[in-house]
Protein backbone atom coordinates (compact mmCIF):
# COMPACT_ATOMS: atom_id res chain seq x y z
CA UNK A 1 0.00 0.00 0.00
CA UNK A 2 3.02 2.52 -0.33
CA UNK A 3 4.38 5.34 1.91
CA UNK A 4 1.02 5.84 4.16
CA UNK A 5 1.12 1.67 5.11
CA UNK A 6 4.88 2.27 5.79
CA UNK A 7 4.81 5.30 7.84
CA UNK A 8 1.10 3.80 9.79
CA UNK A 9 2.74 0.42 10.07
CA UNK A 10 6.28 2.51 11.83
CA UNK A 11 3.71 5.02 13.89
CA UNK A 12 1.54 2.17 15.25
CA UNK A 13 5.14 0.37 16.31
CA UNK A 14 6.97 2.81 17.88
CA UNK A 15 4.01 3.77 19.85
CA UNK A 16 3.83 0.79 21.33
CA UNK A 17 7.76 0.92 22.08
CA UNK A 18 7.26 4.51 23.44
CA UNK A 19 4.65 3.28 25.65
CA UNK A 20 6.80 0.51 27.14
CA UNK A 21 9.85 2.80 27.62
CA UNK A 22 8.00 5.19 29.87
CA UNK A 23 6.63 2.46 31.88
CA UNK A 24 9.48 0.08 31.98
CA UNK A 25 9.20 -0.43 35.44
CA UNK A 26 5.78 -2.52 35.82
CA UNK A 27 6.89 -4.69 32.77
CA UNK A 28 6.66 -8.09 33.41
CA UNK A 29 9.97 -10.52 32.32
CA UNK A 30 7.29 -11.66 29.68
CA UNK A 31 6.14 -8.57 28.40
CA UNK A 32 10.02 -7.72 27.93
CA UNK A 33 10.65 -10.83 26.11
CA UNK A 34 7.73 -10.57 23.64
CA UNK A 35 9.01 -6.86 22.61
CA UNK A 36 12.20 -7.83 21.98
CA UNK A 37 10.86 -10.92 19.79
CA UNK A 38 8.84 -8.34 18.18
CA UNK A 39 11.86 -6.16 17.75
CA UNK A 40 13.68 -9.11 15.84
CA UNK A 41 11.12 -9.74 13.72
CA UNK A 42 10.60 -5.63 12.68
CA UNK A 43 14.44 -5.85 12.23
CA UNK A 44 14.01 -9.06 9.72
CA UNK A 45 11.31 -7.68 8.03
CA UNK A 46 13.37 -4.72 6.81
CA UNK A 47 16.22 -7.06 5.09
CA UNK A 48 13.94 -8.67 2.76
CA UNK A 49 13.33 -12.14 3.42
CA UNK A 50 10.08 -12.98 2.22
CA UNK A 51 9.83 -16.68 2.16
CA UNK A 52 8.61 -16.16 6.04
CA UNK A 53 5.52 -13.73 6.94
CA UNK A 54 6.86 -11.81 9.56
CA UNK A 55 3.77 -9.83 9.93
CA UNK A 56 1.70 -11.82 12.09
CA UNK A 57 4.40 -13.33 14.77
CA UNK A 58 5.52 -9.22 14.75
CA UNK A 59 1.61 -7.89 15.78
CA UNK A 60 1.37 -10.99 17.52
CA UNK A 61 4.44 -9.94 20.21
CA UNK A 62 3.46 -6.49 19.78
CA UNK A 63 -0.05 -7.41 21.39
CA UNK A 64 1.74 -9.34 24.02
CA UNK A 65 4.35 -7.13 24.81
CA UNK A 66 1.58 -3.61 24.97
CA UNK A 67 0.14 -5.75 27.78
CA UNK A 68 1.73 -4.12 30.96
CA UNK A 69 0.94 -6.07 33.93
CA UNK A 70 0.38 -4.16 36.94
CA UNK A 71 2.49 -4.92 40.45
Amino acid sequence: YGIPAGIAYLAGTAGIYLRAVRRRQVLSPLSLVCLTGAFGYLASSCFGLTLFSTAPYLFLFLGMGYRLEEV
